[in-house]
């Protein structure tokens, strides 16, 4: 992919949205879900405040979210409901800062959801893949960064 100066955001955006994606194993974008893990507008905007940083800013996003992600795993197996919202927290600020937008919607139900007292009995099994996919998707693009 490639755009030609100058470009609008709107391209931008795109041309991101194409890159993060995600592809089935038959190599055709998965139809199960639209919308991609990393808002393609908020990253233009996010590219255009950091310039030649973003791509640590990425680096930054997908090891904090990991940490993040395990806080809540470690929250969850001890069944620790106020760290688990902390973490659950934390998460959705990582999230919204990004534009991962599914892994802020994510997180933001299980925080409200332990805010009303409902602990997750059968796990965190949404909030982990919507934050894997965000990490994945944050390591795709950093790696497009590089060999730009």
């Amino acid at each position: 992919d490639y755009l030609v100066k100058p470009y609008s955001s709107r391209s931008l955006s795109a041309i991101i949205a194409r890159w993060l994606t995600p592809l089935s194993p038959a190599g055709t974008n998965a139809g199960t879900e639209t919308t991609p893990p990393l808002d393609p507008v908020k990253l233009a905007e996010v590219r255009a405040l950091m310039g030649s940083q973003f791509a640590a800013l990425l680096a930054t996003f997908a090891a904090t979210a990991r940490d993040q992600l395990q806080q809540a795993q470690r929250a969850h197996r001890t069944k620790d409901g106020d760290a688990l919202l902390d973490a659950a927290h934390r998460l959705k600020n990582t999230a919204g800062d990004i534009g991962a937008t599914r892994l802020h919607a994510t997180a933001s139900t299980l925080e409200q959801d332990l805010k009303r007292g409902a602990f997750p009995a059968t796990g965190i099994d949404r909030l982990e893949q919507s934050c894997r996919e965000a990490i994945a998707a944050a390591a795709q693009l950093q790696d497009r960064e590089h060999h730009a």
